[in-house]
C-alpha cells in the first residue's frame, strides 16, 4: 500500500473541481510514482515466489538474484539505494511520459 504521503502528493494534484493537473517536472511526483512502482514490483516477486515450482512453473534464479531481491521487497522505497530507486524512477518516468502524451499506450 503506499504511504500516506504518497497518496498525499497525488491527491494534490487533483483540482477541487476534478480536474487534474499535473506538474510533470514534480520531483515529489516522480518519487511518489516511483514508491508506487517499488511496491508493484514488490508484489510481482512476491507472486514468483509463490508460483515457483507449482503448476509447472519453470522460473529460476540464482540465489544470489534470489536473496537480493527479497531484500529488496523487504525494504521500503525511502530506505532502496540511489541505484534500486532509479530503476524505480524509469517505470515512473514512462507513466509520466503516457500522461504528458494524453494517450493510454506505453512507449518503451
Amino acid at each position: 500500500m503506499p504511504s500516506d504521503d504518497t497518496l498525499k502528493i497525488i491527491l494534490e494534484s487533483i483540482k477541487k473541481d476534478g480536474v487534474l493537473t499535473i506538474n510533470l517536472n514534480d520531483p515529489a511526483l516522480l518519487e511518489a510514482l516511483a514508491a508506487i512502482e517499488h511496491i508493484q514490483w514488490a508484489h510481482w516477486m512476491l507472486y514468483l515466489q509463490e508460483k515457483k515450482g507449482r503448476d509447472g512453473a519453470l522460473i529460476t534464479f540464482t540465489m544470489e538474484e534470489w536473496a537480493r531481491w527479497m531484500m529488496q521487497v523487504a525494504t521500503p522505497y525511502d530506505e532502496l539505494s540511489e541505484q534500486e530507486k532509479d530503476s524505480d524512477r524509469k517505470f515512473a518516468k514512462i507513466v509520466l511520459a503516457v500522461l504528458a502524451k494524453g494517450t493510454n499506450q506505453v512507449l518503451c
